[in-house]
């Protein structure tokens, strides 16, 4: 399979009002937000690499051209959701069905 390369030139934008404290910005798309250097589909590709398809993060990164710490945020950005809900499954003991255990996570 060949290889494809996207390459996006972000322009850089300066504000000429004098009372907009940003002064400067780059343009975005939903698919690059902002002081992002690659696309949510390559990020959500690392992820399931890792996560799905048991690919080290060594391995995906390397797969992908990418650096080992983009490859490990992406899985981290990936499986914090999933481990948070893995807090909430509860362990059920006589004294959780009397206590009525709530999820250590959930708010009030």
């Amino acid at each position: 399979m060949d290889e494809i390369t996207v390459a996006w030139c972000k322009r850089r934008w300066k504000c000429a009002s004098q009372e907009c404290a940003r002064k400067t910005f780059t343009e975005s798309l939903p698919a690059i937000p902002p002081r992002w250097r690659l696309t949510s589909r390559l990020r959500d590709l690392l992820a399931t690499e890792v996560a799905e398809r048991g690919c080290t993060v060594a391995g995906a990164a390397r797969w992908q051209h990418v650096s080992w710490p983009v490859t490990h945020a992406a899985f981290a950005e990936h499986a914090d959701p999933v481990l948070a809900q893995a807090l909430c499954v509860p362990t059920i003991t006589s004294a959780a069905l009397t206590s009525g255990v709530a999820c250590p996570t959930a708010r009030p």
